[in-house]
């Protein structure tokens, strides 16, 4: 779905959805989830809980080729395995706001993400590229071994 409606020639303004809504287009998609962190899910098939769980988020992406995949507590979001993500809250009974979560819709299947601890999160909690991390690491081994040849004078 595109963010320009366009009308009998009126233009109008993007969506605005707020705790409660539908997103259809994948890049709000990604946004969406890409803010999540530790999460409980619930996998359903036919209407059905299939499957449960908690885990880390550790990756949002939007590709054809490739999968969802939930295992071992980690999580890898392929917005493309989805038709759209429903947002909505819960209401336990007794309380005013309740706890939000994040449906994402495909046939006959419904992946439930319910985020777990505070949603505000600072840049320091966001989950570490481990790929990035190795190449650091790697870059600073390797520049450490360069400069032990460059100090080699006779004492």
């Amino acid at each position: 779905m595109s963010h320009e409606f366009i009308s009998r020639g009126v233009r109008r303004p993007a969506p605005c959805i707020v705790d409660a809504g539908l997103l259809v287009d994948k890049r709000d998609m990604q946004r969406l989830l890409g803010d999540l962190s530790r999460v409980k899910y619930v996998f359903f098939q036919d209407g059905e809980m299939v499957s449960h769980g908690e885990g880390c988020v550790v990756e949002v992406f939007n590709e054809a080729s490739s999968a969802t995949m939930v295992s071992n507590g980690s999580i890898y979001l392929n917005v493309a395995s989805f038709d759209y993500v429903q947002l909505g809250r819960s209401v336990p009974a007794g309380t005013e706001a309740g706890q939000c979560f994040f449906d994402l819709m495909q046939d006959d299947r419904c992946l439930r993400l319910i985020p777990v601890g505070s949603l505000l999160r600072t840049v320091g909690d966001r989950a570490i590229d481990r790929a990035a991390l190795d190449a650091v690491v790697a870059d600073v081994l390797s520049s450490g071994w360069d400069s032990c040849g460059d100090d080699d004078d006779d004492f």
